[in-house]
């Protein structure tokens, strides 16, 4: 009888998961949701300015010209768009808690911008948007001539879209922002650094108007307005 027990005591004791082999297994970790973040293209950026009197915020690009300065290049606003968009909290922004911003180096061809229906990378994460910077323009009004500076602008062009698994988006929003640069009555001194943080402050605030304006649209028409 000692026997039998001991027998069956050991049977209990080398299999004390056998209730818990049947048990489903843990869910699987959530998929990593990310955020792309493009800049516009400095090539088709501040032209205008190259004529006119207060050729400064050519600063941008007249003195990104010189081989001497650090921002040497057409890349100069480029440069800026990108610091502009490391120093903002861009998943907080536009919405998207717990997603991870990509920001890339290199600006997208308006032509792919503009006839990429699905996402502009299709290999990433289910769980995937995408911040496209089409356009930045700068603009300014003249009174007789350019000496007469009435308004200057800065006029960016953001493209928004979501996916959450397929190939269309879920959520999509375009729209271009516009703002001055500066009041003309009170021009800051022609500088370069000047020039910088006339266009950090503005690009930044377009930014976040973009946001704003997205997130009324979605309230106001559940699915959002389609990318223009």
């Amino acid at each position: 009888m000692k026997l039998m027990r001991s027998i069956a005591l050991a049977a209990i004791v080398a299999f004390p998961a056998t209730a818990q082999d049947s048990a489903p297994p843990p869910p699987s970790a959530a998929p990593i949701c990310e955020l792309h973040v493009w800049p516009a293209d400095a090539a088709q950026t501040f032209n205008t300015l190259t004529d006119t009197d207060w050729a400064t915020f050519a600063t941008v690009e007249k003195y990104s010209r010189q081989a001497s300065n650090p921002l040497a290049g057409t890349q100069a606003s480029v440069d800026l768009q990108k610091r502009v968009f490391e120093g903002l909290d861009l998943s907080a922004l536009l919405g998207l808690p717990g997603h991870v911003v990509i920001l890339h180096e290199t600006p997208l061809p308006s032509r792919l911008i503009r006839s990429t229906k699905g996402r502009i990378l299709a290999d990433r994460t289910p769980c995937y948007a995408e911040l496209v910077t089409d356009d930045v323009f700068f603009q300014q009004s003249h009174l007789y001539d350019v000496k007469h500076i009435t308004r200057s602008q800065i006029i960016s062009t953001f493209r928004f879209r979501r996916f959450e698994g397929d190939e269309s988006p879920t959520f999509s929003y375009g729209s271009y922002i516009t703002r001055d640069l500066f009041d003309p009555r009170t021009k800051p001194e022609m500088t370069l650094a000047n020039a910088i943080a006339q266009f950090e402050a503005v690009f930044g605030a377009s930014v976040t108007q973009f946001a704003e304006a997205m997130h009324a649209s979605r309230e106001t028409k559940g699915k959002g307005k389609k990318s223009r």
